[in-house]
């Protein structure tokens, strides 16, 4: 057991060795607040539960693919299937539908609200859902099954954000009347700060869905709810899929792709098959291992040095528990102490994402309420553990080593160290692990960023300067007719060109870099389809300026024109990968095509094929072909607008002002620069790269720290055996090439195991991540080998060369 006075002699110690007192704290600090990093984020991105009583019993039914079952987002159904599945299934306490609904709130005429319309995600929901969470408004009260039924009063719950953002904070909110796409709704309620229930919801309206719904009726619900007591994730899902066997069997043209499964509410946005979780975890586990070898040998040599002292208390009477204990309290408090400022370290790094993910989200793109960055209860309860477990790896060794039978013979022969072969060996095979370790880590880290940066750097086809856009979503009930939509666009276009700075306007429901819309597509001249499902493209609907706009070069046809109208033939613009997966070797222009063949019959004519655009992903190997349709043709209720300007205009206030001469009641949002949503679009993977570099610097830092202390501090407990090759004639340039050779096989080792396990751990990313590195991975291995030969043969060559400037006596009598 470690006593008072054992602790006071070792804060006396480490205050007499500041030096390696700090080293080995940093080493604890860095590697716990890494680790700490890690797991916080794979927690709370990938096997979060909800904020609620019974939080891991929350689940909603995902999609999942014919053949090979993996989950895809929700699976969207119609009333009809839901009310099977409901009546099918036997795993749910509850279970209900929800669909979500961007609102335009706006004031009305008592003067509720702040003025200027804004948009807000709703969820239209079945009340039974809400109160499945037991968290109760603070105001008001909950939707009911009586708003659901015919001829009651239009109502809405809204949260604690639009409470006090929109509507001010306003003490006697409830009853008041709601101006809401354009219809009057009564408040009945306001639910607590940070309530969002799905997911990211400011408005929630009561929905129900009759008995009566039919197999025809679109897809537009997603279920969700809590499992019943007796049930669990396999029995649930094999209880779903049993149910979505019978919907496909009444009428499998309509249901053929209703394929699902049950999954944790809160892990449903993310896929923790990506093969993300596993990497993280594996570097944690290799940080975890390096720090405990890095302090394991940082203590052996403090205890090496310690030897006489030691050998001391051992003659005094000291057991060898009592001196075992004494080595272990120095690590100890060592180990304590950085733990402490991991999480400190933590703490501000995460608060920093958490302020990061705030300034870029908006009314429309808020993160899933339940995403915490900070490390909870369980993250702090894990670095005991951690800290607990580097302690008993690092010290016992260092501990026992320092205890063994040699003390008492350090008396007798003066020896300050273990110079014996057993512990040159100990040291040996610590530089081996060391350089393995330190290999897998950088060679993983390297092969990620090289990714990541290629990522982030990617030509996404277009001219981005001095274009600006703004979202609009026409979800007011007076733009129910495609002819309203396109007057309003006609109307807000000419507002947009009357501004003298601005050159050109765009129209597209998706720029580059923003999300477009998938759809499956078919082919006249053949079948597309592999293994039953068909292909997908990101459908994108454009204005007949658009390429022109973002200079894009068709490469064979023409651009839409006024004489595509609602009219004439549907016709489509396809980039170049569509036509060239479709048509290899042939013109694609005059071919056709079909588009969610499943619900719609209609076939499109190409009549232009364009110059890639990357319209999505950043990802090369998960981007999907793009097709491009006429806004003319047909309207969507959403899209984006794009301005080309001088650069000396304040693109929020133009767009601001333009929409409101056209509408009041249509709120402009997510103004940026065509830049910015380029940037904005692999933010992420870039935070992923700047924690790899993090990561790959410890990394780097514990490689110096551990390869080069032990390798110095191996070569100088050599000191006699090189006096002696010196007395019997051995030439200087002989002496230091048997520690160069030694310093090779080390880097050896190292690549083969360090740098090959790397490489498998890697290919846990899916195959098209790890394709796209191919021409990189010599690259990173490259490197990695050059810098640590550089750092592992000027740890074998200085501590040589500096013993060789002894004299041969003095080397003889080393110690």
């Amino acid at each position: 057991m470690i006593t008072i006075n054992d602790l006071k002699y070792t804060m006396r110690l480490i205050k007499k060795t500041p030096v390696f007192s700090l080293i080995c704290l940093l080493v604890v600090a860095f590697g716990v607040a890494l680790v700490l990093m890690l797991y916080t984020l794979v927690k709370n991105v990938y096997f979060q539960e909800m904020p609620f009583a019974n939080g891991d019993r929350f689940v909603v039914i995902k999609q999942a693919q014919k053949e090979s079952g993996r989950e895809n987002d929700a699976l969207p159904m119609n009333g009809f299937a839901f009310n099977m599945i409901l009546d099918g299934t036997h795993s749910f306490k509850t279970l209900g539908a929800f669909q979500t609904s961007p609102t335009i709130v706006s004031s009305v005429n008592n003067g509720t609200g702040s003025g200027s319309a804004e948009m807000y995600l709703a969820a239209k929901i079945m009340p039974n859902l809400l109160a499945a969470t037991t968290v109760s408004p603070i105001k008001g009260r909950l939707l009911a099954e009586e708003d659901t039924g015919s001829g009651a009063e239009p109502v809405v719950l809204i949260s604690y954000r639009l409470w006090q953002n929109y509507y001010l904070g306003d003490v006697d909110i409830i009853g008041k009347t709601a101006r809401l796409n354009a219809n009057t709704y009564t408040i009945v309620g306001v639910m607590p700060e940070g309530y969002a229930y799905p997911t990211n919801y400011d408005l929630w309206f009561p929905l129900a869905i009759p008995e009566s719904a039919r197999m025809e009726e679109p897809a537009v619900y997603l279920a969700a709810g809590v499992l019943a007591k007796n049930s669990d994730l396999v029995s649930a899902t094999v209880d779903v899929k049993n149910t979505l066997a019978q919907i496909r069997l009444q009428n499998p043209e309509i249901y053929d792709l209703l394929y699902g499964s049950v999954t944790i509410h809160a892990r449903h946005t993310q896929d923790s098959n990506n093969g993300i979780p596993q990497v993280l975890g594996s570097m944690a586990l290799v940080i975890i291992l390096l720090v405990s070898v890095n302090l394991s040998s940082l203590f052996l040599v403090r205890a090496n040095t310690r030897m006489q002292e030691l050998a001391i208390r051992n003659a005094l009477g000291s057991s060898r528990l009592q001196i075992v204990t004494q080595v272990l309290s120095e690590s100890l408090v060592l180990c304590i102490a950085g733990a402490t400022a991991g999480i400190l370290i933590t703490e501000a790094f995460m608060h920093l994402l958490q302020n990061s993910a705030a300034r870029l989200s908006t009314n429309l793109t808020q993160p899933p309420f339940w995403r915490d960055y900070s490390p909870d209860e369980s993250g702090i309860g894990f670095v005991v553990l951690l800290t607990f477990l580097i302690w008993i790896l690092s010290g016992s060794f260092a501990a026992f080593r320092a205890s063994g039978k040699q003390l008492n013979l350090i008396l007798d022969n003066g020896s300050r160290g273990m110079t014996d072969r057993k512990g040159n060996f100990t040291l040996k095979i610590i530089v081996a692990v060391e350089v393995i370790l330190s290999f897998f880590l950088l060679v993983l880290c390297g092969l990620n960023v090289v990714f990541m940066q290629e990522v982030s750097t990617v030509d996404y086809g277009v001219n981005s300067r001095n274009v600006d856009t703004a979202r609009v979503d026409l979800a007011s009930s007076s733009y129910e007719a495609s002819s309203s939509r396109q007057r309003y666009i006609v109307d807000l276009t000419n507002e947009l060109r009357r501004n003298p700075a601005i050159t050109d306007v765009s129209i597209s429901t998706s720029f580059p870099a923003q999300r477009a819309i998938p759809f499956a597509y078919n082919l006249t001249d053949r079948s597309t389809r592999e293994n039953e499902s068909l292909p997908q493209a990101d459908v994108i609907w454009i204005s007949s300026n658009y390429f022109d706009f973002l200079e894009v070069n068709l490469i064979e046809g023409r651009q839409f024109d006024n004489t595509d109208t609602q009219n004439t033939p549907p016709v489509v613009i396809v980039d170049d990968e569509f036509a060239r997966r479709s048509w290899p070797d042939k013109s694609a222009l005059g071919k056709r095509l079909q588009l969610d063949s499943e619900r719609d019959s209609q076939w499109f004519t190409v009549v232009g094929v364009s110059s890639p655009i990357v319209q999505r992903s950043a990802i090369k190997a998960f981007r999907n072909p793009s097709v491009f349709r006429y806004i003319r043709q047909d309207m969507p209720r959403a899209f984006t607008v794009g301005i080309k300007n001088t650069g000396r205009i304040s693109a929020a206030h133009v767009f601001k002002e333009s929409a409101d001469s056209v509408d009041r009641d249509i709120p402009i949002n997510n103004v940026h620069s065509l830049t910015e949503l380029q940037e904005l679009n692999t933010l992420e993977s870039e935070f992923f790269a700047y924690l790899l570099i993090v990561i790959a610097s410890v990394a780097l830092f514990l490689a110096v720290v551990g390869i080069y202390g032990i390798i110095s501090r191996t070569i100088f407990l050599s000191t006699n055996e090189i006096g002696i090759r010196r007395a019997i004639g051995s030439s200087t340039g002989s002496i230091i090439s048997i520690y160069l050779r030694k310093g090779t096989t080390y880097l050896l080792v190292g690549a083969v195991i360090g740098g090959g396990g790397a490489l498998v751990a890697f290919n846990i990313i899916p195959t098209g991540i790890t394709a796209s590195l191919g021409k990189d991975v010599p690259f990173v291995l490259g490197s990695t080998f050059l810098i640590l030969g550089t750092l592992i043969m000027a740890a074998s060559y200085i501590p040589v060369r500096r013993i060789l400037e002894l004299e041969p006596g003095e080397a003889l009598h080393y110690e």
